[in-house]
């Protein structure tokens, strides 16, 4: 198959599942959007280690209420000739409750993520532990950390000489210390791409949709994803 037919393919394929995906957003009881916004700084340390600080706000309510902010440190470490990548990081959140009161909450997270490529594809998986800490001044919580498991896949697509990088990923989230046993508790799709301005910096924008499972009333929530990372 020749490239221009690889893109032919590519771009009706993103486009199928993204339709597939929000078209099933109207079968929610309940549906919003919104729009996150970030920033990433990344520190190349030596050959193998690199350091990362970033900040995120996020909006829901059609974008109108701020609900979420983020701020994360951590480390990355490549091994395999940068095959395969393990993260360690802390994050403070500041997060609105089913009380629209804003809580704190702190992270503490680990990932293990492994990448392959195939001509102008690339094929990536990773698995994150998360441990979140709530605060009970604020919420009763009767499971306090909360851990959980995600694991990723995510499909990217280089655009020959151009700068951009088209992606497309499924994450699941589980719940894994949940009083009645784990269980699958939300499923993350995201399509969209990354565009380098040069060495050091570059934009990604894309759609994401969270949908809720295992509660009584199905959300799914639809967010425009805006992100600037500087390399140096």
């Amino acid at each position: 198959m020749g490239k221009i037919q690889q893109f032919v393919v590519t771009k009706m394929l993103f486009f199928l599942i993204f339709w597939v995906v929000l078209s099933s957003s109207s079968k929610a009881r309940d549906f919003d959007w919104g729009t996150a916004l970030g920033i990433e700084l990344k520190k190349k340390v030596s050959n193998k280690l690199n350091f990362g600080l970033s900040q995120e706000f996020r909006f829901n309510d059609q974008a109108t209420n701020l609900y979420r902010s983020a701020s994360q440190v951590g480390l990355e470490c490549n091994f395999l000739r940068k095959i395969c990548k393990v993260g360690l990081f802390g994050t403070f959140i500041r997060k609105e409750n089913d009380q629209k009161q804003f809580e704190s909450q702190y992270r503490l997270g680990a990932d293990l993520s492994a990448k392959a490529d195939k001509g102008s594809f690339s094929f990536s998986w990773r698995t994150r532990m998360l441990s979140t800490f709530r605060d009970e001044s604020v919420g009763s919580y009767k499971v306090n950390p909360k851990l959980s498991l995600r694991n990723r896949i995510q499909i990217d697509y280089s655009l020959f000489s151009l700068p951009l990088k088209p992606y497309i990923s499924c994450e699941p989230f589980v719940y894994l210390n949940a009083q009645g046993g784990a269980y699958l508790n939300n499923v993350r799709y995201r399509l969209g791409t990354d565009y380098r301005l040069n060495k050091r910096s570059s934009w990604d924008a894309g759609l994401r949709l969270d949908h809720e499972m295992q509660v009584i009333n199905t959300s799914r929530y639809l967010s425009l994803d805006i992100a600037y990372t500087y390399k140096f």
